[in-house]
């Protein structure tokens, strides 16, 4: 019925068995007519041109039977890089001021794991070839730190990166600081103007589970505003997602830069003059991939160090004057997942709340990096959610050693430990907030569960895969 329906009407159907999904394509013209909405043409300041319905469709009353819920009418790409590191001069124990690789693991405790990512995959989801990285700035961050060994990295694919402008060379050097042993592997979006962006992203997906069943993935990108999908939209990344997660994927994905005013960046690509504006309610809102129940949400941080690199401290990240800072809140799109019935907020009871955990992300804080040809500090959420996939390509690798298995899908896991681990697994991040929501005892929309002690962490979730009770007894 739907694929007679789609020749009646000029559309292309496009399905699979088993899916319980189709995507539907076609000029605008013949999507306007099929589903009885105004369709028109746009283009965004930054040039890119798009269709957009004025308003959402009702499912066709002779597909009623058939066909639960509508996605959106939409080809704009809301996919963009998120704020890169800059460099500066506070000083601290590496080239640049930045956290040296052992300060950096020293820090969220991960030496006494004896770990270093051996045979474990960390892919990195870049976007469309726009960013890369240099032979010559891998060797001379090698060259700082020669105990690292070198970058174990797989030629990219869907792509070959362009001009370093610090992003993809940021991602590389933290995962290769906490895990040198780890196989790193860029994968580009394969996108092209006028595609389904969850689409291209469920490709994404698919090809790093089918190439590397079982990897920790990072994701540095942002993905628009909560407001601009329906959940039917993301079905296709979700069922990719569950599939490969099932096979143990993790996926670690940037809470954004905007301190909570992620809808901001989406209202200006409309009319810029909003960008210079005070942020306003619609300006509130969450990354809506990042805020999927499949990926864990990283939100940052500003941390304090001893000149050991041991963990001294932490605030929410934010610089309130520039509207930056770590992304959070609830999501307008996604319910409350049963892994977050063991926190609460005041800020929502019924919605997903973002993000889940929390790392560096201060860019006077951050890590040791060389970037198009010289050093500087790594900074924003684009380094907390590889600070996380390095530390889990650690944790897989002493799972797998001592009888456990790969985390897989990291958000149950994280909440069963910090409801109910021996150890006290995180750092509970209760000063500071974003532009929007502040930080507290416990969960908050902010810092999410906090950031890791990666030893008591592991070792928490080793108790849980074997059974073993706090009293270090099988559990019965």
């Amino acid at each position: 019925m739907l694929m007679d329906w789609a020749a009646g009407h000029g559309v292309l159907v496009r399905w699979q068995p088993g899916q319980n999904w189709a995507y539907i394509d076609g000029p605008p013209a013949a999507v306007a007519t099929a589903f009885a909405v105004p369709v028109h043409n746009y283009r965004s300041p930054d040039g890119q041109v798009f269709y957009a319905s004025a308003q959402q469709p009702a499912v066709p009353a002779s597909l009623a039977r058939q066909v639960r819920d509508l996605g959106r009418i939409l080809t704009f790409n809301p996919i963009r890089r998120l704020h890169g590191p800059a460099p500066l001069d506070v000083p601290h124990g590496g080239p640049g001021g930045g956290l040296s690789p052992d300060q950096l693991r020293t820090a969220y405790n991960a030496d006494p794991l004896g770990t270093t990512g051996e045979g474990q995959t960390v892919a990195f989801i870049e976007g469309f070839g726009e960013d890369g990285y240099t032979k010559d700035d891998l060797a001379t961050y090698v060259h700082r730190y020669p105990r690292l060994g070198p970058f174990n990295l797989l030629a990219p694919i869907n792509g070959r990166p362009g001009k370093p402008e610090g992003e993809t060379e940021m991602d590389l050097e933290v995962v290769h600081a906490i895990a040198p042993r780890a196989q790193l592997v860029i994968v580009d979006i394969d996108h092209t103007p006028g595609d389904n962006v969850m689409e291209s992203l469920a490709n994404v997906f698919s090809t790093i589970d089918r190439r590397f069943p079982g990897a920790v993935v990072s994701a540095s990108m942002g993905f628009g505003c909560d407001s601009l999908w329906k959940p039917t939209d993301t079905l296709p990344l979700k069922s990719v997602l569950a599939a490969a997660e099932g096979r143990g994927m993790s996926v670690f994905e940037s809470s954004g830069d905007n301190g909570g005013f992620e809808c901001k960046w989406v209202n200006a690509a409309h009319d810029p003059k909003d960008w210079s504006g005070p942020p306003t309610d619609e300006d509130k809102g969450v990354d809506p991939i990042a805020s999927m129940w499949e990926i864990t949400d990283v939100g940052g941080t500003t941390l304090s160090t001893y000149q050991s690199g041991k963990w001294a401290a932490e605030e929410s990240w934010v610089d309130v004057p520039m509207q930056e800072g770590t992304g959070g809140g609830p999501s307008a799109l996604y319910s409350r997942p049963p892994f977050q019935s063991t926190v609460s907020s005041p800020v929502d009871a019924t919605n997903r709340l973002t993000p889940d955990v929390a790392a560096d992300a201060d860019p006077s804080t951050g890590a040791a990096v060389y970037l198009a040809g010289q050093w500087a500090k790594g900074g924003g959420t684009s380094q907390s959610a590889p600070i996380w996939a390095g530390l889990t390509a650690l944790m897989n690798e002493y799972l797998s050693s001592r009888g456990g298995h790969a985390i897989g899908d990291a958000n149950p896991v994280l909440y069963q430990v910090a409801a109910s681990g021996a150890r006290p697994a995180f750092h509970d991040v209760i000063l500071g907030g974003n532009c929007v929501y502040n930080a507290a005892v416990g969960y908050d929309v902010v810092t999410g569960l906090g950031t890791p002690d990666t030893d008591a962490l592991v070792h928490d979730i080793l108790d849980s895969q074997l059974g073993v009770g706090p009293n270090g007894r099988a559990q019965p």
